[in-house]
C-alpha cells in the first residue's frame, strides 16, 4: 500500500533484519512514553504516569511452534501469570514518576558500567549481533528459573 515503512515488513528480510527492527520498535515505545509523560505535565495531567511496560518472554504463539528455537523460547519463557508481573508492578508502584522502564527481566546489563565499552569492542569486531544473541539466550534461560 505504500504506507507501511521497510522495517516493518519481515517477508523475505534475515532474522538480522528483524530482530533490529523489533528492538528499534521498542525503543521507539520508551522514546514515547517518555516523551508523553513529559507533555502531560504540560497540559495539566501531572497525576498520571507513562511507563514502557516489558513482560519479558512469554509463553505466547508469537514466535509459533514451527523451530527449536521456538521451542526453546517457549519452554523457558514465563507462564503467562508470571509475564502480568511488570504490569502490576507499573500499575502499583508508587515509586515511578512516569516515564521509566519496567520489566520482569533479571538483570539489565545496561546498567553496568562497562556494558556500553563491551558493546563498543563487539560492534568493532563486527560480532555484536551474534554476541548479543547469545547474551539474550542466556537471559532467557535464566529468566526461566527466577520464578515458580
Amino acid at each position: 500500500d505504500g504506507n507501511t515503512p521497510n522495517a516493518a515488513i519481515g517477508e523475505g528480510k534475515d532474522f538480522r533484519h528483524r530482530a533490529q527492527a523489533y528492538g528499534v520498535s521498542k525503543l521507539a515505545n520508551v522514546f514515547h512514553a517518555i516523551e508523553l509523560q513529559k507533555r502531560l505535565k504540560g497540559y495539566g495531567h501531572p497525576d498520571l504516569k507513562i511507563v514502557s511496560v516489558c513482560p519479558g518472554w512469554v509463553q505466547t504463539n508469537i514466535l509459533g511452534h514451527k523451530d527449536i528455537v521456538a521451542y526453546l523460547v517457549h519452554s523457558n519463557a514465563f507462564k503467562i501469570q508470571e509475564g502480568i508481573l511488570s504490569s502490576m508492578n507499573a500499575l502499583f508502584n508508587k515509586d515511578l514518576q512516569g516515564g521509566e522502564f519496567v520489566s520482569n527481566q533479571i538483570m539489565p546489563l545496561s546498567t553496568y558500567s562497562w556494558f556500553d565499552a563491551m558493546l563498543q569492542k563487539l560492534t568493532e569486531k563486527q560480532i555484536r549481533d551474534p554476541s548479543v544473541l547469545i547474551l539474550g539466550t542466556g537471559v532467557l534461560l535464566l529468566q526461566s528459573q527466577s520464578y515458580g
